[in-house]
């Protein structure tokens, strides 16, 4: 039987700590689920070892392995990816993978659909919801049913299947992780305030479903350039601030004078005339963390990773209290926008204050999670919704969801249960949009 991978965090009488790989400090364990593993664990287990690390071998260095020779006898087929799960305070929110994940059946409502997400598509089997590997379920299609109702795909997807469907319709990555918590909970008919954060969407967002109602953005993230690199997305914010007001010129000046080594950073990147815009706060944190100086690459494209070294730094704190960071609320065109250049102007002032970068990355999430709690409050104030939903990967991270939770216990709290909080959920609620 499969094990999932628990993302932990060693404590100071761990003996084997400085082997953590990396500087994040954060250990992926599991208990053995392979044939090979298993006989190795029951051996070591005689000689009194109770756990071994285990890293991937790099392709540069497997020619350098020549000792012995392992050979299967039958060929891995359909290799999976561990399950990835955090537990805060018993509720498992899984992050990534496909062991113990996929195929999976879920039930709910019939709506006799096909939806398609990325790598992964969900069939309606009469109520009984099968989730796979999209190539396995489009290759046996005709094999599980002669038509569908409706083909549903992710925004900006395409697929050719081979039996007929009456519509086809698309969705967005927010609609069908919010829907997948839904329909895992049977909320169709009820209020929902949904939350989707992801590391890589372009919608990280508050939305809305009233009882009778469809589920409409609320709150987006203030649209912002999406670049290669963390030093252009600084550059365009760091201008952004300096053209915002004369107190914003001021301080972006402060900056430069005391620290021209990380300023130039930013001042020596290149911005290209076209680019796309994302409503992701991930951009902006990955801004952050080079700013505090907790990432320590020179540089790096769009990715998770910088937000998981502000992560570590901020779990790291030690502190009882942290700053006042500021999270201000936008409007654009009707539509409220979380507006990234307050945060990013809150963090340079303390830094120029002198403020110790632990102390700046525990407020960064922790004020987060305050303006989060305090949207969801307003908008249960107004409209009497206390089912709230959380998607999103962003969101399998303690240093910000451990304080959700514990604030969203007065309401009706719902997490996937059976599929992570990204990818293989989004293509299960995809649909029912």
């Amino acid at each position: 039987q499969e094990k999932p991978v628990l993302y932990v965090k060693p404590s100071q009488n761990f003996k084997e700590k400085n082997l953590v790989s990396g500087s994040l400090n954060i250990l992926k364990a599991k208990l053995p689920d392979e044939p090979v593993l298993l006989l190795l664990a029951y051996h070591l287990q005689n000689e009194r070892i109770d756990y071994v690390f285990i890293e991937d071998v790099k392709k540069e260095h497997q020619k350098n392995i020549t000792d012995f020779e392992l050979n299967a006898d039958l060929p891995v087929i359909n290799p999976q990816k561990d399950m990835g799960i955090l537990v805060i305070d018993k509720h498992f929110l899984i992050k990534e993978g496909e062991k113990g994940v996929i195929p999976n059946i879920i039930k709910a409502k019939k709506t006799g659909n096909l939806s398609i997400a990325g790598e992964y598509a969900t069939l309606d089997l009469g109520g009984e919801y099968l989730i796979d590997k999209k190539e396995k379920i489009i290759n046996q299609l005709t094999d599980f049913v002669d038509e569908i109702n409706q083909l549903c795909l992710l925004e900006g997807q395409e697929e050719n299947i081979e039996i007929p469907y009456k519509e086809k319709k698309t969705f967005k990555d927010y609609q069908g992780a919010i829907y997948s918590v839904i329909a895992e909970n049977n909320l169709f008919e009820e209020g929902v305030i949904g939350l989707y954060f992801s590391y890589t969407s372009k919608n990280n967002l508050v939305a809305v479903k009233t009882e009778k109602g469809k589920l409409k953005p609320l709150i987006q993230i203030k649209p912002i350039p999406l670049f290669e690199s963390i030093s252009q997305t600084g550059k365009y914010i760091l201008e952004t601030i300096k053209n915002s007001s004369p107190e914003g010129e001021k301080l972006i000046k402060n900056f430069k004078e005391k620290f021209p080594q990380l300023y130039s950073k930013f001042e020596n990147a290149v911005l290209p005339e076209t680019y796309e815009k994302t409503g992701n706060l991930t951009p902006v944190l990955n801004v952050a963390a080079t700013l505090l100086e907790v990432f320590p690459y020179e540089d790096m494209s769009f990715t998770e990773e910088a937000v998981l070294y502000l992560q570590e730094e901020a779990i790291n704190f030690k502190g009882k209290k942290g700053v006042r960071i500021d999270f201000v609320l936008g409007e654009i065109d009707d539509m409220f926008f979380l507006d990234w250049s307050k945060i990013i102007q809150s963090l340079i002032s303390y830094k120029l204050a002198g403020a110790e970068k632990d102390m700046l990355a525990f407020s960064l999430f922790d004020e987060l999670s305050n303006w989060i709690i305090n949207q969801v409050a307003t908008i249960y104030a107004k409209l009497k919704i206390d089912n709230i939903v959380l998607a999103g990967d962003f969101f399998v991270n303690p240093a910000l969801t451990g304080k959700l939770i514990s604030s969203f216990s007065k309401y009706n709290l719902y997490i996937n249960k059976k599929l992570p909080m990204d990818k293989q959920n989004i293509a299960f609620g995809g649909i029912f949009v």
